[in-house]
């Protein structure tokens, strides 16, 4: 948890940043005004074109850094170990490609967004296609997952509670949390449709769950079909095929547990021979 002076420092940070934000935006705008100059597009994008080449690297590597590398591949690393680094090692050899090849092209067309250099190369069609492409993937692969990951780090220093639903084809995702005082307590999931499922798959933090039961709803009341004690961070159970729409994981005594994933799988299809 944390205390107050790591308050103070967060507060202190956001502020110096936002104030180093809004000094060189608006002595920026002094110095185009003096010059009569307007700003466009390239001084929004390339800071005019006045910064120093490591100004422009450290801009890219924060840039490029979030939730999801201090958070999600430092905890793969942690359970597959230095096989998964193989995939950011890899980069190097495509940005040394990128740099060598590429950069200069991009350089020499002076464009400042890669939609910029469709536009210029066939049309604005091309354009408006790749800029809604990627505004829609970043706001569902790569912003979502960061939000995500965000959560667990603030749940964990602040004690805030966060309920993500993800639903997938194969699976469903959930993540949790209560404090000490909530007895019982437990997460209702409604799957939209009834659906099978014959095993789940539950991952918490720290051991705090001592007893739980996985139950559906049955009209008005609820009927269990697994009873399950301590969970040592991951646990997964085996049932009989249960078809419901609506599930609950029930959590028995107090503790303030943390549920990083609680998972129900579909039954298998047999295979077609």
């Amino acid at each position: 948890m944390l205390n107050i002076l790591d308050f103070i420092i967060l507060i202190g940070y956001v502020l110096i940043v936002i104030t180093v934000g809004c000094s060189a935006a608006w002595l920026q705008k002094r110095k185009a005004a003096r010059l009569d100059k307007a700003q466009d597009d390239e001084a929004y994008f390339l800071a005019a074109r006045t910064l120093a080449w490591p100004i422009i690297g450290l801009s890219l590597f924060s840039t490029n850094i979030s939730t999801v590398h201090i958070v999600a591949l430092c905890e793969e690393g942690f359970r597959s170990g230095l096989a998964f680094a193989n995939f950011e090692l890899a980069a190097v050899f495509t940005l040394v490609i990128l740099a060598v090849f590429f950069v200069p092209f991009y350089l020499r067309s002076h464009i400042t967004t890669l939609p910029d250099f469709l536009e210029k190369r066939f049309n604005r069609n091309c354009r408006d296609f790749l800029a809604f492409i990627s505004i829609i993937s970043a706001i569902f692969i790569h912003i979502g997952v960061s939000l995500y990951a965000g959560a667990v780090v603030i749940n964990a220093m602040l004690g805030f509670g966060t309920e993500v639903a993800q639903l997938m084809p194969t699976m469903i995702m959930i993540a949790m949390a209560t404090d000490a005082s909530v007895d019982p307590c437990w997460l209702e999931v409604d799957l939209g449709k009834a659906e099978t499922f014959d095993h789940a798959v539950i991952e918490e933090y720290s051991n705090r769950v001592k007893s739980f039961e996985l139950q559906y709803k049955d009209g008005d009341d609820w009927k269990t079909f697994y009873q399950g004690g301590v969970i040592n961070n991951c646990l997964t159970v085996n049932f009989d095929p249960v078809t419901a729409q609506v599930v609950r994981f029930l959590i028995n005594g107090k503790g303030g547990p943390s549920i990083y994933e609680f998972q129900l799988f579909p039954q298998e299809k047999p295979k077609k021979k």
